[in-house]
Formats: structure tokens, C-alpha cells, sequence
């Protein structure tokens, strides 16, 4: 069992001048910095002016966006995925100086700017230059074609005085409707046509000019080849003239792909620029929670640290800032109501910078938040517990329970050797495939994969179960068909010690957050409860005439339910009279009616949580069940390779299903029947401004 850490209250007064220094030091200490909320208190306007420090947080956001599509563009038209680009040597990587995060803003879009219309300019370029030089290529093909069956000659375009000659060349589903439409209007022409290549249809038109404008209408759709006059000479059609052109356009394309091909090869500093956009961002958050004092010129921030971390800080926050910072840092105590506790004050004793001009703060508790710092080896099972929310600061984090405990109830369900032999093997592969990524959360459901996979193995060794076969290994302990009773009866027993468990740690919280009295006046007398209602029901059942029996081994059995009512019912009621600090706002009158509903509710609880724990013998034959009908089908086959195949998928089928039933109703009994007793998740977890600096960094320099 793991408690969070314990946290300081830290409020920050520092001049103006000083908050880019103080940007490199608050991620630099993984502070948890508190989001500004407007205060609820009678101070005088004057003393609570809190504007943000910064009035152009939406134009440099805007900025940001535009940088952002900007980037978004280069890493689609390169094809590269930014998170598979290898970060560079230290010394290699992207820097950035400037006075504050606007300059640093600025300079990112001047930059991304400059480059990105570079990049668009050769994309065009590019574009431009193999379209015209395919043109060029079909153009030559259809100039040689006018020139070898028409004998075409410069001076031949001249004698078309009255007449016009079209030439033009168009795909070839255009060309059938162009065709189409030609004879539709039934114009006095000369058209001749040719396929060029598998792609182009070119034709000329040969027409009178006062038909001009209907030929135009027809043949907008088509490339008209209107400079074909150049390509002639006296003698014919001069190739030279446009195959230079065809090599001209070839290196001005060639041009164009090197230029883009230097920007591909620049791809770390524009991951650079990416790493410093996301970093801005950040950046910007923390300067929208400094808010302007009385004073302009001296700004608030609030967050909260480690108190182990305190003297670190404070020395170092002192060391840098002394003259011109004020720090008042309150050690949060996890008892309710909170313990008084002295706060210590460093920095600056001008009066400035006094924290009483700005107004008393209350230390909300749902404003505290929870850093759980979880071993390795339970990491795995916070996928589990984060579902149902984040610890508080003022409780216990189950996590180490849960890895023990959700296992167990998973693999009691699911037990099969084979099965589970199954999911490890799952486990490993998803360990492996994500091995580079450790802090994902595949890498852990691997590592959760393989511990359930161990699980289902061990249960699967108590029931003698071998992908549904109970002939190959003998059971350990019983099998589920075979044996309902006894492993109803230890299905009942978990049940019983999982809920003790539970109501167990609700005795440590309530020990931790100094309640002694309450812990053994309350969950104490409950465990009891439970365990002298699970000793009567073993051992005589629902025999209700030997509950009350004087002759039973216990005199009275019933008793061991009913005395530990006694002191759950006036236990709160007498530490009321007693003084008992917690208890002194409540009315001795309206405890007794809260303890005989906590005492009715217990009773009723008890019973329908026990009884939910059979649900392991349900799943686990279930499970047995399931392998039963495969087998069955099995022995409807006479090919091997059906049997192979019913046997495989019908397999795969059971432990998928098997898998996900196990699960949701593991979870039920860890959620529903273990947290309920103790656990309140409420909490908000300690978040601190990770600058990343992989491929990139900035430095703020004091202005």
C-alpha cells in the first residue's frame, strides 16, 4: 500500500522583470502549478487586480496555430512521421534565445514562415515543371504528326486567310463527347485526328472564321497548341527547338526535387521547430496563471511541490531571485481538519512583495493534488485503478493491492493452464513490440497480460484444466464440474477476506488522517461483523435453530453478529460526548440515527457482497462449460484438419470471451465489492510542465 506524497502549498511574488528566469526553473522542478481561479473574498478592488500579465495571449496563440498547419504541411508533403525522426547530438540541437515566450513566439513564426514559402515555392515549381514538360513531350509527338502525314512547312500556316487552323489534343473519353458535340452542330470544317499516345487524342481544325466563336464553345475542354507556328522553319518542324525546351524543363523539375530533397534532409530542425511550438504552448500556460498584485510591476503564481523537495527549492528559488521574490511555502497536512501547521516565508522582506496585500487563500482539499510515486512492479496494474479515478491526497492508493488481489480473482475464473499459457505469451509480445516506448500504456497491459496469464496458470493447476482437458494434469485443489461445493465454499472465503481487506485499509486511512477513534469504532467492528457472520454460516449453515442454540460449540453463535452492532451503534455518539474533535460539529441524537442506517445498510451489504463472490465459481464453469461444447464439436469431425481447425478457433473464442467476462467481473468485485469500502479516488493528479528539449531548447535571457 502506497500513500501519495506529502505537499507544500507554494505562492510565489516575484517582480516582472524576473518571470523568464522563472520559466526555466518551474519545469526544471516539476512544480505542479494551481490554475488561477478568481478569489471568493472580501479584499478591496484595488488590492485584487487579476488581469493576466499578458494581453496578446490570443495573438501569439493565433501565431502558434498558423505555425502549427504550417508544419503539419511540410510532414504530410515530406511523407515522414515526426515521432520516428531520431533526436540529434546535444550540441546539434535547435536554440532558441529571447527575452520572454513572445520573442521566442515571433522568431519560431519568422522562421517556420521563411522556410515553409521556400518549401511551397520549389512544390510548385516542381508541379509547374512536369506538367509543362509532359506537354512538351505530347506536343512533340503531335508536331512530328502534322509534319510527316500533312508535310507541314512554316510557311503552310499563312495561307489560311479566311480560314482558321485549330490544333489541340485532349483525353480520350473527352474526345469521343468533343467529337459528338462537333457533329451535332453540323459547322463546314476539315477535322483530322489522331491517338497520340494511350492517354492523348490530338485533332486539328481547319474552318471558316466567321464560325469562330462556336468552335471555341466545343472545343474549350481540349489543350489547344497555340504557339505551333515557332516550332516551324522553311524546311519543316524544327525538333531541336522543343526538345530543348523538353531539356530545359527537365532541369528546372531536377532543380525543383533537389531543393525539396534539402528539405527533407532538414527534417531534425524542423522537428526542432515542432518540439519548440508544443514547448510555447506550455509556456504560455504558465504565464497565463501569473496574475498582476496591487502592483503592477510584481506578479503572483501559485503551485505546490513535494515537501521533501521544499528546502531544495526554496534554497535555489532564494539563491537566484533573493531581492526581487517573496516565497511563502505551507506544508498541507493530511489530517481533517487540517493540523495547524507554521509557514515558512524566504525572499525578499520588501512590502512589496508582502503576500498579506494580496489576500488570504484557502487551501481547498480538492484543490491538493496526489503524486503516488508506484514501483515498477505495481506499475502495471494503474491501467486498473485509474479507471475508478486518482487517489486523494488524504488516502491510501490500492495499486500494490490490486496487483495481488485482481490476478487472483481473474485467474480463479479463467484458471486454465493452457489459457493462460496463452495470454503470457500475448503479454511478451506486446512487451516486446513496445519495449522502445516503456512509459505507454501497451507496454504495461503487456506487462498486466503476462501477470494474468501467470494467474489463470496457477488457477488452472488447482482445477487440473489443459485447454478444457481435466485428464492431463490432476487437479491440485478440485475441479468445478466435479466439485461445486468446495469451491463454492472457497469462493465465499475470498469473498470474505477480499471485503476484509477492504474495510481494513479504510482502518488505516482513517488512522492516517488521525480518526484513531473512528477506526476502531467503525470498520474495526465491522470486520468483526463479517467474519462472526462467515463462522456461523460454515459451520451450521441456515440452521436457524442452532444459531440460538446454547448446545453449539459457541453458546449462542448468533452473538458473533450481533454484539460488534452494539459498539458500531453508539460508538460515534460516545466519542461525541467524549470530545473527540471530528465528531463535535455533529448532534448525539443525529449520530444514533446515522450509525442504525450504517448498521442496517452493513447487514444487507454484507450478505449481497459475499454472495456477488460466487461469481467465481460461475466463470470458472462457465469456462469449463465452454471447452466441453468444443470438445463436443471435435468429435462430430473425422478430417484432422477440421478437428485442427474447430480446435484452434474454438479455442481462440473461449479465451477471448473468457478473457473479457473475467475481466469486467474481476473488476466488478475490485470496484463495487474492495474500493467501495475505502476507496474514494476523487483526487487530481500532480502535473508538472514537462519542456521537452530532445531536439530543441530555449533559453529565456532577463530583458
Amino acid at each position: 500500500m502506497l500513500t501519495p506524497e506529502k505537499m507544500s502549498l507554494l505562492k510565489i511574488a516575484i517582480h516582472k522583470s524576473k518571470i523568464p528566469a522563472l520559466l526555466n526553473l518551474v519545469p526544471k522542478y516539476k512544480i505542479h502549478i494551481q490554475e488561477f481561479k478568481q478569489p471568493q473574498t472580501n479584499i478591496p478592488h484595488q488590492l485584487r487586480r487579476v488581469k493576466p500579465i499578458h494581453t496578446d495571449i490570443e495573438e501569439m496563440e493565433q501565431k502558434l496555430v498558423e505555425i502549427e498547419e504550417m508544419l503539419v504541411f511540410y510532414f504530410q508533403k515530406m511523407g515522414i512521421d515526426p515521432d520516428q525522426v531520431p533526436p540529434p547530438e546535444k550540441d546539434k540541437r535547435l536554440k532558441y534565445k529571447a527575452s520572454e515566450v513572445k520573442d521566442v513566439v515571433d522568431q519560431l513564426y519568422e522562421d517556420v514562415t521563411h522556410n515553409i514559402h521556400l518549401l511551397k515555392g520549389y512544390i510548385n515549381n516542381r508541379d509547374k515543371y512536369l506538367r509543362l514538360n509532359e506537354n512538351l513531350k505530347v506536343q512533340k509527338e503531335i508536331l512530328k504528326w502534322i509534319t510527316e502525314d500533312y508535310k507541314a512547312k512554316k510557311i503552310c500556316f499563312s495561307w489560311f486567310e479566311q480560314l482558321n487552323f485549330k490544333l489541340c489534343y485532349l483525353g480520350h473519353n473527352d474526345f469521343n463527347e468533343f467529337e459528338i458535340a462537333l457533329e451535332h452542330e453540323e459547322i463546314p470544317l476539315i477535322f483530322e485526328f489522331k491517338e497520340i499516345n494511350s492517354e492523348y487524342t490530338a485533332f486539328f481544325l481547319i474552318y471558316h472564321k466567321s464560325h469562330e466563336d462556336n468552335i471555341n464553345s466545343i472545343s474549350q475542354i481540349a489543350k489547344e497548341i497555340d504557339n505551333y507556328q515557332d516550332y516551324f522553319n522553311s524546311d519543316g518542324l524544327d525538333l531541336h527547338l522543343i526538345e530543348e525546351e523538353i531539356r530545359n524543363t527537365e532541369e528546372q523539375y531536377q532543380k525543383s526535387i533537389v531543393a525539396i530533397s534539402k528539405f527533407e534532409q532538414d527534417v531534425v530542425k524542423f522537428r526542432g521547430f515542432l518540439e519548440i511550438l508544443k514547448n510555447c504552448r506550455k509556456y504560455n500556460f504558465l504565464e497565463e496563471q501569473f496574475r498582476e498584485t496591487y502592483r503592477g510591476d510584481i506578479v503572483r503564481l501559485n503551485g505546490y511541490i513535494p515537501t521533501n523537495r521544499q528546502d531544495e527549492i526554496l534554497s535555489e528559488f532564494d539563491k537566484r531571485f533573493h531581492s526581487q521574490i517573496r516565497i511563502y511555502v505551507l506544508p498541507i497536512s493530511r489530517t481533517k481538519p487540517e493540523k495547524r501547521v507554521t509557514p515558512k516565508v524566504v525572499g525578499t522582506q520588501d512590502e512589496e512583495y508582502d503576500f498579506s496585500r494580496f489576500g488570504e487563500e484557502v487551501v481547498m482539499e480538492e484543490n491538493i493534488p496526489s503524486l503516488v510515486k508506484t514501483p515498477k512492479i505495481f506499475k502495471p496494474f494503474r491501467l486498473l485503478t485509474q479507471l475508478y479515478g486518482v487517489t486523494n491526497y488524504r488516502e491510501i492508493d490500492p495499486t500494490p493491492i490490486v496487483a495481488l488481489t485482481y490476478p487472483i480473482l481473474f485467474g480463479l475464473m479463467f484458471g486454465d493452464v493452457g489459457h493462460g499459457l496463452v495470454l503470457f505469451a500475448l503479454g511478451l509480445i506486446l512487451i516486446l513490440i513496445n519495449r522502445k516506448n516503456k512509459e505507454s500504456n501497451m507496454y504495461d497491459g503487456g506487462f498486466l497480460l503476462l501477470w494474468l496469464g501467470i494467474a489463470a496458470m496457477g488457477a488452472g493447476f488447482l482445477y487440473g484444466a489443459f485447454f478444457g482437458n481435466d485428464e492431463i494434469i490432476k487437479p491440485l485443489f478440485a475441479n468445478p464440474i466435479d466439485d461445486v461445493t468446495k469451491i463454492l465454499k472457497a469462493s465465499l472465503i475470498i469473498g470474505v477476506i477480499h471485503l476484509s481487506l477492504g474495510l481494513f485499509i479504510q482502518m488505516l486511512n482513517d488512522i492516517q488522517n488521525r480518526k484513531i477513534f473512528l477506526a476502531f469504532v467503525n470498520p474495526f467492528w465491522k470486520i468483526l461483523m463479517l467474519w462472526g457472520g462467515a463462522y456461523v454460516i460454515f459451520t451450521y449453515g441456515f440452521n436457524i435453530g442452532q444459531w440460538f442454540s446454547p448446545n453449539s460449540a459457541i453458546p449462542y453463535p448468533v452473538l458473533l453478529v450481533v454484539i460488534p452492532t452494539i459498539p458500531l451503534l453508539i460508538g460515534k455518539p460516545i466519542g461525541k460526548l467524549l470530545g473527540i474533535s471530528y465528531l463535535k460539529h455533529e448532534s448525539v441524537s443525529g449520530l444514533i440515527g446515522e450509525q442504525a442506517v450504517d448498521v442496517s445498510e452493513t447487514y444487507l451489504s454484507m450478505l449481497s457482497n459475499v454472495a456477488s463472490y460466487t461469481r467465481l465459481l460461475a466463470l470458472a464453469m462457465a469456462h469449463i462449460g465452454l471447452m466441453l461444447v468444443i470438445t463436443s464439436m471435435v468429435e462430430l469431425f473425422e478430417s484432422e484438419i477440421g478437428i485442427i481447425i474447430i480446435l484452434i478457433f474454438g479455442n481462440l473464442f473461449v479465451i477471448i470471451l473468457e478473457s473479457v467476462l473475467a475481466g469486467i467481473h474481476a473488476l466488478r468485485l475490485t470496484f463495487y465489492e474492495f474500493f467501495g469500502k475505502f476507496y474514494e479516488g476523487n483526487g487530481i493528479p500532480y502535473e508538472y510542465i514537462d519542456i521537452e528539449n530532445k531536439f530543441s531548447t530555449i533559453e529565456f535571457e532577463f530583458k
